[in-house]
């Protein structure tokens, strides 16, 4: 009886180590798991942020080839005319060179280049501006355009896309004259452009599209969150802005990768910037009033 009553013991106690293992090793699995999604994170250092001189910044644009950045300051309520925003020039160490470059414009945001000439929405136009002469050359009037937010462009071919961010339209302008280039119900909140690879990406409350030859969008990425500034990183990676204050990289098929949150420092960020030579991302805050640079390390 005794010799049973030893072996039931020394039975339990080796289930118990059986147990004890298999918890141990799931715990480890839990935590390498974890690491595995914090390594993850891209390593950013910022390198410089302008004072707060700015008006509610809603985008920036590197211009390569004056080796300056220009700002778009609303300076107002995002949908009112009231002539108070204007473009900002800073040089690419932060310093503001000139802080109404120019103005007399209601609410710029999203901006693009071609040749000598920046591009601008002003809420339902978008506005020409000579670079080298510092003047406005011309307003383009958007047909039943409510709130014009972003630009890209195809330099090459002169065309300018433009995202209504209320209508869910993106119009486009040839030659000083405009039309619609896609409408769907599948570009919700549409804000963000990329132009690369000579085709069209629209960021969305849903993600990130494409366009068949009939203009009808196509996911390409998706991801959860409105897309504010949508910029080209690599191979077939982007980097997305929320203007609450979160930026992530995506690609298809895979998780969005955190860069950095500032929504709990009530920094936003809405209309970013990517300097690929550089690997500096440009970030306007929005509210906060500045411009910040930061400087990306890729895995």
């Amino acid at each position: 009886m005794k010799i049973k009553i030893v072996l039931l013991v020394l039975l339990i106690a080796s289930l118990s180590a059986c147990n004890n293992k298999t918890t141990s090793n799931n715990s480890a699995t839990e935590k390498d798991s974890t690491l595995t999604k914090q390594q993850q994170v891209i390593e950013y250092t910022k390198i410089w942020t302008t004072d707060t001189t700015l008006k509610i910044p809603e985008s920036l644009k590197y211009d390569k080839e004056r080796n300056c950045i220009y700002v778009a300051n609303i300076n107002g309520k995002s949908s009112e005319k009231d002539g108070n925003g204007f473009i900002s020039k800073l040089d690419l160490e932060g310093n503001i060179k000139t802080l109404k470059w120019i103005d007399g414009l209601d609410a710029p945001k999203g901006m693009g280049i071609i040749g000598n000439s920046l591009f601008v929405t002003n809420i339902n136009e978008v506005v020409e501006i000579d670079i080298e002469n510092a003047q406005i050359i011309q307003k383009i009037n958007i047909p039943e355009a409510q709130f014009l937010n972003d630009i890209d462009v195809d330099a090459e071919n002169n065309k300018v896309y433009i995202s209504d961010m209320a209508t869910g339209k993106i119009h486009i302008i040839k030659n000083g004259n405009s039309s619609i280039f896609a409408q769907d119900t599948l570009l919700e909140r549409v804000n963000g452009l990329c132009f690369h690879n000579n085709e069209l990406l629209a960021g969305t409350k849903n993600g990130v599209y494409k366009f068949d030859n009939n203009g009808k969008p196509i996911l390409f990425i998706a991801h959860q969150g409105s897309i504010d500034g949508l910029e080209y990183l690599d191979g077939n990676r982007f980097i997305v802005s929320n203007w609450s204050g979160a930026i992530h990289i995506i690609e298809p098929g895979k998780d969005a990768v955190l860069i950095f949150d500032t929504t709990n420092d009530k920094i936003n960020a809405a209309d970013i910037d990517y300097i690929a030579e550089k690997n500096i991302l440009l970030v306007p805050t929005f509210m906060d009033n500045r411009a910040m640079a930061y400087k990306l390390k890729l895995k």
